[in-house]
Order: structure tokens, then C-alpha cells, then sequence
């Protein structure tokens, strides 16, 4: 699978991997694509066989488990509840949500709602064909009522607008939280055209179950930090501005402080985090957002279908990604570390620490 700028470019990649294959002895079958300029260049007995590029609209095929509309160029998904005499078992339950694959996470806040009651049935001590207890049975049933309203989730395939807009920048936000259920991050692509206007699309989302063992908010909000980093540097490598380039968004100002400190200074768990985070990133790039605009808050606390198709901030993130940096949300962390240095330097005048010292207790 492979996205061009133009039908030109989607014809003379045809071919040259037409052409490729049968130097190899291969020949590839059913192409399809959203172009039926580019389909017109492909021989009939090629195309994918439900197609006619004079009838009927293009058909709808899965691609890496996700199913893609041709025609209108987005992602969709299909998934069936199960029947009347379903039995919720641990087992029956894995085996429900496992037909439902999501690899690049655009249903992380509805797919973590399963995953934190598969952790609930593993806490209750159930075994693989026991039954569930009654407020399992309701809430699962609850979640497989909302399969059904999966087709109404249609994603652009495409982050940015037409070619015709000349592309300025490309820049990855990253949004991180935590809950005590879960957490999770998100990365979204911002993209300035020269014409002034600014898009910003979800790129990719991973949630993580909370552990079983007692964890800090802060240590969770930490490991949602390193979720974020992992995924952004995955994500990187397709988008010119790389991780140098992203931006990074918590609500925690733990996190944060955590960040700007000397990783050896921390005990082991947040050291390690720390240093990982220091190592691949400038601690300038994490800034503070409100938990009200960090659309992370999703996949902590989990999204009804029918919520998830009307949300914004779910597909396209937080309204200030649409603007300048002079409009984005105070970095509180650097107001913070400006009045404590103040105060420190006040504090100092009457007493007998040198200037060096009181850089250091600054740091």
C-alpha cells in the first residue's frame, strides 16, 4: 500500500513494479485504487475483480485489517455484536475483542473500555470458561451493542488537504495522560500550507492498561510520557520534521518538572524514564497543556462510538493546533521555574551561599 501526489505518479508506479515483479517471475493482481485514471492504465484482468471503473463505485477492500472506501478515500470499520446465546467468559470475551483490529489506534478510546474489563476479569480471578458476574455481563453488552455503529467512524486516509496546496511544514504534536485505569498517547500531524491555512489530523494512538501493582498518578502520567516518546519516534521517520521537530503535550506538571531535573538525581523507575525521554529529546519540546484541551483524556477514560464520530478534538486535536505558538496554552512549567529562580535570588541576598551556589540550587 502506497500513497502518490498525483494520478502521473500512481500510473509510473504501476509500472515500474509491474515491471519489477516480472523480471522476478511475478505477476501482481487485483490493484486497486481511489484513481480511476490510474485503474484505466491497469489491465482489467489486474484489477481487483469486483471492479468496474464504468458502473459500479469502487469496492470496498480490508487493508492491514482496516476497511478502506476507495471511492471516498477514508477508513471505516465493520464488526457484528455477538449472538443471543453468546456466553461472557474470559475466553469468549479475548477471543470478541481480538476480530477487532485497530493497528494504528483510531479507536483507542472505545477498544481501552475492553481492555479494562478484560483486566477486571483477570482481578476477579475467573477462570478461562467461567462465567462472568453480573456487572461484567451488563457492561460488556454495552460495548458489543456499540459494534454495530462502527461504520459510522470514517477516517481521511490522506493528512493533509489536496496537492494543489503547497506544503510549508510538517509537525507532530504529541498528547500524553494518564488515569488509574489506563493511559495512553496520541500524535497528530499539523501541516502549513503556503496559502496560510493549517490542517491537523490524527496520525496514531496507543492506550496501555494500568498495572495491577499500586502506581502513582505521576509515575503512570511518566509512563504515558515514554508511550508518547516510543510511538512519536516510530511515527517520525515518515515526516521531514522528525522528532527534532515534535512538540509534546502533558498535563502533569510532575511529568514535567521530572523532565527538566537530572535523571541520576531520581530513584531507579522515574531515572530510567527520565533519562530515556532526555536522551532522544530537549526538554523545551514538553510543554503543559489543560486536561480540558488534551484530547490523551480520551484514551484513559474510554469514548461511546456515537461520542467518538462527533469529537473534534478526537480526529483533528485540541482548536489551538489551528493557530500560532503565540496562542497556544501558557507553558506553566517555564512560569514556574522563572518565580522559583526569583525567589531563590531574593532569598540569597542576605545570606552566604556564592553565585555559583545558587545557580546550582536554581538548576
Amino acid at each position: 500500500m502506497d500513497s502518490v501526489i498525483d494520478d502521473s505518479h500512481g500510473i509510473e508506479l504501476y509500472k515500474q513494479l509491474d515491471e519489477l515483479w516480472s523480471k522476478a517471475g511475478m505477476h501482481a493482481r487485483k490493484w486497486l485504487s481511489n484513481s480511476s485514471q490510474v485503474l484505466e492504465k491497469i489491465p482489467i484482468k489486474d484489477r481487483a475483480s469486483e471492479v468496474d471503473i464504468n458502473k459500479d463505485p469502487l469496492p470496498t477492500v480490508k487493508t492491514l485489517g482496516i476497511t478502506w472506501l476507495p471511492e471516498q478515500d477514508v477508513f471505516t470499520f465493520k464488526a457484528n455484536p455477538p449472538e443471543e446465546n453468546f456466553q461472557l467468559t474470559k475466553r469468549n470475551f479475548l477471543k470478541r475483542i481480538a476480530t477487532l483490529f485497530d493497528p494504528v489506534g483510531f479507536l483507542a478510546p472505545f477498544i481501552i473500555r475492553a481492555k479494562v474489563m478484560m483486566q477486571e476479569m483477570w482481578v476477579a480471578g475467573l477462570e478461562w470458561d467461567e462465567l462472568c458476574p453480573r456487572e461484567l455481563v451488563h457492561k460488556s453488552q454495552e460495548w458489543f451493542c456499540e459494534l454495530k455503529d462502527l461504520p459510522t467512524i470514517k477516517v481521511p486516509r490522506c493528512l493533509r488537504f489536496g496537492p494543489e496546496q503547497v506544503v510549508l511544514s510538517e509537525t507532530l504534536h504529541t498528547f500524553v495522560d494518564a488515569s488509574q485505569d489506563a493511559y495512553g498517547a496520541v500524535v497528530y500531524l499539523k501541516v502549513s500550507y503556503e496559502s496560510g491555512s493549517v490542517s491537523s489530523r490524527l496520525v496514531a494512538a496507543k492506550t496501555r492498561v494500568a498495572p495491577l501493582t499500586a502506581t502513582s498518578i505521576p509515575r503512570l502520567e511518566l509512563m504515558a510520557a515514554i508511550l508518547g516518546l516510543r510511538l512519536t519516534e516510530s511515527v517520525s521517520r515518515v515526516y521531514s520534521g522528525g522528532l527534532a521537530q515534535a512538540v509534546f503535550w502533558s498535563d502533569s506538571m510532575n511529568v514535567l518538572w521530572w523532565i527538566r531535573g537530572r535523571s541520576r538525581t531520581f530513584k531507579p523507575p522515574v531515572e530510567n524514564r527520565v533519562g530515556e525521554i532526555q536522551s532522544l529529546t530537549n526538554p523545551k519540546q514538553w510543554r503543559f497543556v489543560p486536561t480540558n484541551e488534551n484530547p490523551a483524556d480520551f484514551t484513559t477514560r474510554g469514548m461511546r462510538v456515537s461520542d467518538m464520530v462527533k469529537e473534534k478534538k478526537w480526529w483533528s486535536g485540541p482548536d489551538f493546533l489551528q493557530k500560532e505558538e503565540s496562542d497556544w496554552p501558557v507553558n506553566q512549567i517555564d512560569t514556574y521555574k522563572v518565580s522559583e529562580a526569583t525567589e531563590i535570588k531574593k532569598a540569597a541576598q542576605g545570606s552566604t551561599h556564592t553565585q555559583a551556589e545558587v545557580t546550582e540550587i536554581g538548576q
